[in-house]
């Protein structure tokens, strides 16, 4: 990873171009007495699930934590058990939990109480929930068997695998795009699940893929041994953002909250935070001055009212340079051939809508490309 993390972040209102230092990083929090394998959020409700300790609420953003595991309890004589709950997802009051072996439960009333929803997904006993994702209506839990789908809030649940080879672990949905990790990396579905395709480029090829999250375009993905990954394009490449985590750390899950992301880690009771900042570019229209010279790396962009300037780095700081920008929904644009003076480069585009753009720029055989977020 480079000595030094550049990035563009909101601050007050305004644009600041900063430079963030290596000791940027992941910092533990406070832990539920037990390691944690799944999150989810629910309005301002934070949901842990445990290994053999069920569910676990947060109402004040992590810091304090209470069981709520009732209907979650398995009867194994003479006991009862609660299982190992990896994946949890909400969405609408509801909260689903997928379990391994014991298989899939839902609660209407934030974890008070649970109910089993898991026909066609399997024999009630033996099958692994192993992760869940919701797509507007539908709903996609991995499995051992691969990916399954429910229309219809749990209550049925069909195979959804072309394309898959593995069991699926990790399940993200980011507009259109469904997102699944196994032990094979990471595969992308572009039409609910009907096809699926590897996108796995930059991970490691003997990791398996444990956990997802998105944020805005960005795709986190959390590994069994190789800590967290992030992919700026749809998962096209993914490069490593692991300062402040254990050394070959498990991340079991990740989730994104607010303006962090939290990841869990094997062999730790604690959630690790980090903030979104240090890794995504952020940028507002107010215009910031002072861009004074090139720089070795990517590079920074910055908007005004009638143009959009770009101080290159020092490979790229004179001659000819070819922009394209496109926009979320991979619709180019802007394309055109500028001339660089003295590092600096500026673009005659204005009225960009709020939303999340690519910029990609080449010049003297190099190929440079950085993603932003325009805010009002």
């Amino acid at each position: 990873m480079n000595n030094t993390f550049r990035h563009l972040i909101l601050a007050s209102g305004i644009l600041v171009l900063s430079s963030y230092a290596a000791n940027a990083q992941w910092v533990q929090g406070q832990g539920v007495g037990v390691g944690i394998s799944a999150l989810a959020v629910s309005g301002s409700n934070i949901f842990a699930g445990t290994n053999g300790h069920g569910v676990y609420l947060s109402t004040t953003n992590g810091t304090s934590w209470s069981a709520v595991d009732s209907g979650l309890s398995t009867f194994i004589s003479p006991v009862f058990v609660l299982p190992d709950v990896v994946c949890l997802v909400a969405s609408g009051g509801n909260i689903f939990a997928g379990t391994v072996g014991n298989g899939l439960f839902l609660s209407t009333n934030n974890g008070a109480s649970w109910s089993a929803v898991d026909s066609g997904l399997g024999p009630k006993f033996g099958t692994a929930v192993l992760s869940l994702a919701m797509s507007g209506n539908n709903i996609f839990a991995g499995t051992d068997n691969g990916v399954f789908l429910s229309t219809n809030n749990g209550t049925n649940w069909t195979s959804v695998n072309n394309g898959i080879i593995s069991s699926i672990e990790a399940l993200a949905v980011n507009g259109n795009n469904i997102y699944a990790g196994g032990n094979n990396g990471v595969y992308l579905s572009v039409n609910n699940g009907t096809s699926w395709t590897a996108v796995s480029s930059g991970l490691p090829a003997t990791t398996a893929v444990q956990s997802l999250a998105v944020s805005g375009n960005n795709i986190f993905a959390g590994t069994n041994d190789g800590g967290v990954f992030l992919s700026t394009n749809n998962g096209t490449s993914w490069t490593a953002v692991n300062d402040g985590l254990p050394v070959n750390a498990q991340v079991r899950t990740l989730a994104v909250i607010g303006s962090n992301i939290f990841a869990g880690i094997a062999g730790q009771d604690g959630l690790n935070r980090r903030p979104l900042s240090e890794m995504v570019g952020v940028i507002n229209t107010n215009p910031q001055q002072g861009m004074l010279k090139p720089y070795a790396g990517g590079f920074k962009i910055n908007i005004t009212k009638n143009n959009i300037a770009v101080l290159l780095p020092g490979t790229l700081n004179s001659g000819a340079i070819t922009v394209e920008l496109v926009n979320i929904a991979g619709r180019m644009i802007y394309s055109a051939t500028h001339q660089s003076h003295n590092g600096n480069l500026n673009i005659p585009i204005s009225g960009l809508s709020t939303g999340i753009y690519l910029m990609s720029i080449a010049g003297r055989n190099i190929t440079k490309s950085s993603s932003f977020v325009v805010t009002k």
